[in-house]
């Protein structure tokens, strides 16, 4: 089965919050396909959570670069059967603000392993994640960049296909590839008419048919940033 985008949704709450941001899909999740969610919010640091009837989500990271200022995380989602179409992230912080991303992807193995790296935060024009290992062949890429502002960029990453924003006072980008026969590390850049304080995630997910395929943790899913060692 071919990789490719079921649906995504985008979700925002203001700066006065309501502890919780629901993101409603337009159809219920397929079972059997895989769900990939990101936020930047402003959440204490303990983080938020993701929850949602007929979906098991594991929080893949969640960096804190300012308690007030400038969090990401990053979830997965397998789906399994009678899924909802909702799923709530809640804060410990009723005032959270927070822009969100979530997208269902199909043709893609429901593995969620290993345990997340420590990233890292940028200050660039031209902000990249890098994974440090080479994806396999055929496997699903999906990047986040997240900003303290809704400030769009002025270049997205190359051959690679956007996701729609989510802004309010703060933006969140994202972006996915399938790796097809490529299986080189991946560097999606975004592109700003200025420096910009950015945070960045990637996730790759390992895809069906894959018979000769011998499991390697830091293959099947591996979620990293520019400086976070491989999992």
């Amino acid at each position: 089965m071919a990789i490719g985008l079921v649906q995504q949704q985008q979700a925002t709450v203001g700066g006065t919050g309501m502890g919780f941001l629901d993101f409603v899909l337009g159809a219920a999740p397929t079972n059997g396909n895989m769900l990939v969610c990101a936020l930047g919010c402003n959440d204490d640091a303990t983080g938020p959570t993701m929850a949602g009837t007929g979906v098991t989500w594991t929080r893949k990271n969640y960096f804190v670069g300012d308690v007030s200022h400038d969090n990401i995380v990053l979830w997965t989602g397998v789906i399994g059967s009678g899924a909802g179409a909702t799923q709530t992230a809640t804060f410990h912080v009723a005032t959270a603000d927070c822009a969100g991303i979530m997208a269902e992807f199909s043709g893609v193995q429901q593995v969620v392993d290993g345990t997340p790296p420590t990233p890292t935060d940028v200050s660039s024009s031209t902000p990249s994640v890098t994974s440090n290992n080479p994806s396999v062949a055929g496997d699903l890429a999906v990047a986040f960049c997240e900003q303290a502002s809704a400030v769009a960029p002025t270049g997205t990453p190359a051959t690679w296909t956007t996701l729609t924003a989510a802004t309010n006072t703060r933006r969140i980008d994202g972006a996915w590839l399938d790796l097809g026969g490529s299986s080189s590390a991946v560097t999606p850049q975004w592109t700003f008419a200025a420096s910009k304080f950015a945070l960045l995630e990637i996730v790759l997910v390992k895809a069906t048919a894959t018979s000769a395929f011998i499991p390697r943790q830091d293959q099947i899913v591996l979620n990293a940033v520019r400086t976070a060692a491989h999992w």
